[in-house]
């Protein structure tokens, strides 16, 4: 009988209690590899503190299946092996010590002497094209390791085109470069609503949104351009008679304090809800009159895709990947310009119904199962 390839994933941005995109997408992509597969995972992660939630959410994804080892280092930190690794190069299997075939790392970073085969995940490379955008800490820790994890990669994952072509405008890789597209969760992010609008109108009342509102979710930092998003909301509902709120979901990120200021002068008319439950997140989506991403940058844009699989219409900005992503299912806009913000609202308001049909059947193209079934394949094809 052949040998079971054993794959070694590193499932650490999945384990926060404030996931944002990268964990979301790991713990997605992994939720449906393990959906059919005939190969063996081992979960390496590091753990000193909140170990009982992160085994929790291990356990939870592992069930009952005998093909899922967990490696738990608990005798070092995550971020301590992160500052370690950027001046030491310790070999990886002092850390997790499983000899897998291929060890897959889903954000940026290969630690040094990796003993197998080598995936890795790059997202995006706004860190290059728009570092005043990035915290100090993650520029400085991206600039000493990036580039010789792309050195120590045998296959390297872009989640777009666009991706892809920055990271060889940047870099001379040698690695084979695959896109292999994000997805969406299409039994969490659906139209179909009936029962939960009680917990709508509860959510609603919980962070003091009172009438019809225009939703965005993410970080609350500079890269989402949200300053402008809300000098053009300011603009739009000038013109309305009765204007919907604008609700900005998302964890507090940095330099945001001119974000805050604008939002100060809106008198009530912004909402900022803070860090959303994972459940909050569909069901706002759902109720929205339009979801509102005029990012200066993504590498992708899940919650785009989301909320075109909720039913409701998009405002997204033409640049990176965005339009990529969102083909012509949403009203694109130029994120520089406060006035085309402004329009492209009162546009979105006037068209729901055109670019809800359009947006949500362009989201049921991407379930997560071709993505993981993509990744498969790649990982057969090192191993062969």
């Amino acid at each position: 009988m052949a040998k079971i390839a054993k794959i070694a994933l590193d499932v650490q941005p999945m384990l926060s209690r404030y996931k944002t995109g990268i964990g979301y997408y790991t713990e997605q992509i992994i939720r449906s590899l393990l959906k059919n597969t005939n190969l063996e995972y081992d979960f390496n992660f590091f753990s000193m503190r909140d170990t009982d939630y992160k085994l929790q959410i291990l356990q939870n994804l592992k069930q009952n299946k005998t093909n899922i080892l967990l490696s738990h280092n608990k005798y070092i930190s995550h971020s301590a092996h992160k500052l370690l690794h950027s001046f030491a190069p310790i070999p990886y299997k002092m850390f997790h010590n499983n000899h897998a075939d291929i060890y897959h790392f889903f954000n940026f970073i290969v630690p040094a002497f990796v003993p197998g085969k080598v995936v890795l995940t790059v997202h995006d490379l706004v860190f290059r094209d728009y570092p005043e955008t990035v915290n100090k800490r993650t520029l400085f820790f991206l600039r000493k390791n990036f580039r010789k994890s792309l050195k120590r990669a045998d296959v390297i994952v872009t989640i777009s085109e666009f991706t892809k072509e920055r990271l060889k405008h940047y870099y001379n890789v040698i690695a084979p470069i695959k896109v292999i597209p994000c997805g969406v969760d299409l039994e969490r992010f659906t139209p179909i609503y009936n029962r939960q609008i009680p917990r709508l109108e509860s959510i609603k009342m919980k962070y003091g949104i009172t009438r019809k509102y225009l939703l965005y979710i993410g970080t609350i930092e500079p890269r989402k351009n949200l300053e402008r998003l809300i000098n053009a909301y300011v603009l739009f509902a000038r013109e309305q008679p009765n204007p919907p709120q604008l609700v900005l979901g998302g964890a507090n990120g940095w330099r945001n304090e001119n974000i805050y200021s604008a939002i100060a002068s809106t008198n009530g008319n912004v909402v900022v809800t803070g860090y959303l439950d994972e459940d909050e997140i569909p069901i706002l989506m759902r109720g929205a009159m339009a979801f509102c991403f005029p990012s200066i940058y993504e590498g992708f844009g899940m919650p785009i895709l989301e909320a075109m699989a909720c039913g409701t219409p998009v405002l997204v900005a033409n640049e990176a990947a965005l339009p990529e992503v969102a083909k012509n299912c949403a009203i694109l806009v130029n994120p520089f310009d406060v006035k085309d913000i402004s329009n492209g609202l009162s546009q979105i308001c006037k068209e729901r119904d055109y670019f809800a049909q359009k947006g949500l059947a362009h989201a049921l193209e991407f379930s997560w199962d071709k993505p993981a079934l993509m990744l498969e394949e790649l990982y057969n094809d090192l191993i062969n």
